[in-house]
């Protein structure tokens, strides 16, 4: 199978203040913390019928749609980033207890084509503008909340 051009909805959660947690841990919590993290963030996009695209540091970047597409996918990826916050929750209740830690996060979400079936490293990606803006409104979104692209609003 080629390449191939699909529209597909990117959600980008990060996680906030990860700099000065690690300047405060010692780094086999952070670390176990952060992995924890990213482990949590990763099975929501699944269960939502997302794939993991992309992990880079404290950051997830599924993707809905690439593979196949359900009809609804910018709505299963905003259900998936609301889910994110419920398994924070969950995950903030064990962790604050133990070391006295919360954690935050910010989530965008953005809808728009890509190019997916190119394999690098012997993944597929998926290419476009789509993930550059989730990522831009993840960046902008205060903590705690979700940032949606007008297209995925639709």
């Amino acid at each position: 199978m080629g390449e191939y051009r699909r529209k597909i909805t990117a959600v980008f959660a990060d996680l906030v203040g990860s700099t000065g947690l690690a300047e405060r841990l010692d780094p086999e919590v952070f670390r176990e913390l952060l992995l924890t993290f990213l482990e949590r963030m990763a099975s929501v996009v699944e269960v939502h019928g997302g794939k993991v695209e992309h992990i880079a540091g404290d950051g997830v970047m599924g993707v809905f749609g690439a593979d196949r597409s359900h009809g609804d996918d910018a709505l299963r990826a905003v259900r998936a980033a609301t889910a994110m916050f419920d398994e924070l929750d969950v995950l903030n209740q064990r962790i604050e207890s133990r070391i006295g830690v919360r954690l935050g996060m910010r989530i965008g979400v953005n809808t728009g084509t890509v190019v997916v079936g190119r394999t690098v490293a012997g993944r597929a990606v998926s290419l476009g503008d789509p993930m550059n803006v989730a990522a831009r409104l993840q960046a902008q979104a205060a903590e705690g909340e979700v940032l949606i692209g007008a297209e995925t609003h639709q």
